[in-house]
């Protein structure tokens, strides 16, 4: 009841159905035929027969949008996965044309990550450098990296290296590389072969040497090697393949310089960098590696090529405080280089 009227709600929906019945079942048949279009219950045939092959591993799991492959395809844009059984998948979107044939191989996928927790750290220690070498992933801690001025230093200066604790994380577990720690970073390990490469950097202990110290490399023959240093040592690192170690020291204007320091115990400049070195990112035959290199706000990425002949280019500078640790996200394409930036438009 309202204000003394009886209102029936069914004869009310009776006569509006009775009057627009035909109206009402055509507005329901479309928007069912809507609603089975974009379930893909209904297939677009409009679009034209396509046909796709797919090669993966003859145990996966093929599904295309979602539903069991094979089945009739059509023109458009599809996406193909493989699942194997132990959790490996693979995926790609492809574009299908109207009678047309397409071959699409799928690799095995990569494994399900595992999580591993890293050890407990001394006090004020954060993650500085994570990168790939020897076969692991090596995680370097240090003191408030980014927190530290990365200001220009004399070349004179005598090295004051930071407290690092370095670990390496492979398929056995973890390993806590105690002889780059104790070298306050100035050392690297490499295993190639069966045998371990080892370099490490040891300051003079008489100030009257000409060299303000050497570098001591063991692993290239059957003695080590000595190698005298004139400047102050800022890196020693290994390059993937052992072939060759980078130096890094501080120049008179205040940046740094990179060398390669071969077998032969020739050493070869590569380049001058302003400011500090925060990282190298190796190509994984060693030909190439990337320069991470920060002067102020600027984060600069300087490639260099070490095989065939010696070449070096900066290829972006970028905004420092947009990458914590100078942690840039790169790649390596069989003859190109890629990186993620911000964008900043």
């Amino acid at each position: 009841m309202v204000a003394n009227y009886r209102i029936n709600l069914d004869a009310l929906l009776a006569r509006i159905v009775y009057r627009w019945r035909w109206r009402i079942a055509i507005a329901t048949l479309l928007l069912a035929g809507l609603a089975a279009l974009a379930a893909g219950v209904v297939p677009p045939v409009w679009r034209g027969e396509a046909t796709l092959v797919v090669r993966a591993a003859p145990e996966a799991s093929i599904l295309v949008d979602g539903r069991p492959w094979p089945r009739q395809l059509y023109a458009g844009r599809h996406t193909v996965s493989a699942q194997l059984p132990d959790g490996r998948r693979a995926w790609a979107q492809v574009e299908l044309r109207s009678g047309e044939t397409l071959q699409l191989d799928l690799p095995p996928g990569l494994p399900t990550p595992q999580v591993r927790q890293l050890p407990a750290s001394a006090p004020n220690m954060e993650v500085a450098q994570v990168w790939r070498s020897d076969g692991a992933w090596r995680v370097a801690k240090s003191p408030g990296l980014d927190d530290l001025a990365v200001t220009p230093t004399p070349a004179d200066a005598q090295a004051t290296p930071q407290p690092v604790q370095t670990v390496a994380f492979g398929l056995r577990g973890a390993e806590r590389l105690t002889t780059i720690d104790a070298y306050g970073g100035l050392a690297d390990q490499l295993h190639l072969e069966g045998r371990l490469l080892e370099a490490v950097y040891r300051p003079a202990q008489d100030s009257r040497e000409r060299a303000a110290g050497s570098l001591e490399v063991r692993g290239w023959g059957d003695e080590h090697v000595t190698i005298p240093i004139s400047g102050t040592v800022t890196l020693v690192q290994f390059a993937p393949d052992g072939s060759a170690l980078l130096v890094g020291e501080r120049t008179p204007a205040g940046g740094e310089e990179i060398s390669l320091v071969g077998a032969n115990q020739q050493r070869a400049p590569i380049v001058a960098v302003p400011g500090a070195i925060r990282r190298l990112a190796w190509h994984p035959d060693g030909s190439a590696v990337v320069i991470h290199s920060q002067a102020d706000d600027r984060l600069a990425l300087t490639l260099a090529r070490l095989r065939p002949s010696i070449a070096a280019v900066t290829v972006a500078e970028l905004d420092a405080a947009a990458y914590r640790g100078a942690l840039v996200p790169l790649t390596w394409a069989p003859e190109r280089l890629l990186w993620v930036a911000p964008d900043t438009a």
